[in-house]
């Protein structure tokens, strides 16, 4: 499957939430060529399933526009909600009407949460004790302003913000209507820009993923050279609103199963560095 060096759109799979669906396929060889697929906002890009021996190489993947929206905090109140101004060239975030019609919630889960940061983007707000928060409610305000409503479990967390702190708030579907939920639902798998279930033997080579519906990677072993970085060139704050790599079952996850069902008090750490320090040593 060869691609040439270009921008391709690609449009809606309304059956699927990836576009690419490929079942039981051996020896494939993907040739991305430098190409860039820029996926809808409803849609991820690979599926396989089953098969084994593929390589994807030389690949961008982002999204037609940001699966996110960030912007500037413009006030405040005591009732634990403020105001947002939307960046120029960032989506709306769905509004209260929207997400009752949709039965969807706010904070939703699976990465949709919002990240506060200081003035400029360029640090996260540490002084809020957490960097991030659970949305109850968003209303509409004046022309580009939002009104984000906070959980009450997460209001202690306010006293850190200020006005001038910038915020980036994923999606992660709940920009989409409940029937065209329902109707991806229905297909094999829904996490990453590339997911592959019972795949034997699959490696990438020179992927970038600029954007993503939520996560980046899902596979049960990945040796290669991805790359999940913010866009160059934006004001992104975001690359990815969820996880970056969603392994299944690793090595060391087989291991801990192990030592789990033999009693074991003590088990391997779930999450290395390259320098071998486990996940506690991470600094996000």
């Amino acid at each position: 499957m060869i691609f040439e060096k270009k921008i391709y759109r690609l449009g809606d799979n309304p059956a699927a939430w990836h576009y690419f669906q490929m079942v039981n396929q051996v020896d494939l060889v993907i040739e991305g060529n430098g190409a860039t697929l820029l996926c809808s906002k409803g849609n991820l890009a690979f599926h396989f399933n089953g098969g084994r021996d593929i390589t994807v190489r030389g690949l961008t993947l982002d999204g037609s526009e940001p699966y996110f929206t960030q912007g500037e905090v413009v006030s405040m109140d005591e009732n634990g909600s403020f105001d947002v101004k939307i960046m120029e060239g960032y989506p709306e975030p769905p509004d209260e009407t929207f997400l009752r019609a949709n039965k969807h919630k706010a904070h939703g889960g699976g990465g949709r949460h919002m990240i506060v940061f200081e003035q400029g983007g360029r640090v996260r707000n540490i002084r809020m004790g957490s960097d991030h928060l659970y949305i109850s409610n968003i209303s509409r305000g004046s022309p580009g302003v939002f009104r984000f409503h906070v959980e009450n479990d997460y209001l202690p967390h306010m006293k850190g913000m200020a006005v001038g702190n910038w915020i980036s708030y994923g999606f992660n579907m709940a920009n989409l209507s409940a029937a065209e939920k329902v109707a991806k639902h229905k297909s094999a798998s829904i996490y990453g820009q590339i997911a592959a279930d019972r795949v034997e033997n699959i490696t990438f080579e020179d992927i970038n993923i600029f954007g993503s519906l939520n996560g980046g990677i899902r596979v049960s072993d990945m040796p290669g050279d991805v790359r999940i970085i913010r866009k160059p060139g934006t004001r992104n704050l975001l690359s990815i609103p969820s996880d970056a790599l969603h392994p299944d079952e690793h090595p060391w996850q087989a291991a801990n199963r192990k030592l789990r069902n033999r009693g074991a008090r003590r088990r391997l750490p779930e999450c290395r560095n390259t320098d071998g320090t486990d996940r506690r040593g991470l600094q996000g």
